[in-house]
């Protein structure tokens, strides 16, 4: 029973023969990505969200425990 399971999961999961094997592939592969660009360019605007959401975040917290002090 498990080995049927295991057997038919990739066909499950949407796995085709043309699809990256590995997780350099995957990631040296384009067509992966769901935003077209250059890769530099996304890590640089993740690292601006994640900056600005804790800029945001700070400046809720610290008011707050401040008074809370």
């Amino acid at each position: 029973m498990i080995a049927a399971i295991a057997a038919t999961a990739p066909a499950a999961l949407g796995a085709a023969d043309s699809e990256p094997t590995n997780l350099w592939q995957w990631l040296g592969d384009s067509s992966q990505r769901a935003v077209s660009g250059p890769i530099p360019h996304h890590l640089w605007a993740t690292l601006w969200h994640s900056v600005l959401a804790f800029a945001i975040a700070a400046a809720v917290a610290i008011p707050v425990a401040a008074w809370l002090a």
